[in-house]
């Protein structure tokens, strides 16, 4: 394990790219950026890291176990932080295979990929406030309905 290695998936979004401006203000860890390849490039987000040394991009799909496990295994990284995601609530009613595919299985593919090649690894994993649907009360609890 590399003790100062974070690998963050969703960089390009709101959260991770927030997270990414923390890690790298406020910490010496380099910090593997994983993100979608797509035809239009979507990093204006991170634009204003892609020089710094203890930034590295690497294009990665989270629906697929062989990619996942390439990153894990190279970077033995001592973090990895999950932030990707399908997040528009409407349209996870129009695909929810794709959405499932994100939010569930890939996430099963990074803890199957820590599990066999990095046991060591501490993961989080972000969710939604959407996950809770209409809530009685804040913040919620394991008494909540």
């Amino acid at each position: 394990m590399n003790k100062n290695i974070i690998v963050l998936t969703g960089v390009t979004g709101q959260d991770g790219s927030h997270m990414v401006d923390f890690l790298l203000k406020e910490t010496d860890y380099h910090i593997v950026g994983c993100f979608r390849r797509l035809s239009v490039p979507n990093d204006e987000n991170i634009i204003h890291h892609i020089d710094n040394p203890r930034f590295e991009k690497v294009y990665f799909d989270l629906t697929d176990p062989t990619s996942v496990n390439h990153v894990v295994k190279k970077y033995q990284p001592e973090y990895f932080i999950n932030f990707a995601a399908q997040s528009f609530v409407g349209a996870s009613w129009d695909i929810p295979v794709a959405t499932w595919n994100c939010t569930a299985t890939g996430v099963l593919h990074i803890l199957e990929a820590i599990r066999t090649e990095c046991p060591r690894t501490k993961f989080y994993n972000a969710g939604s406030s959407e996950e809770f649907g209409d809530v009685e009360y804040s913040p919620q609890d394991e008494k909540h309905p």
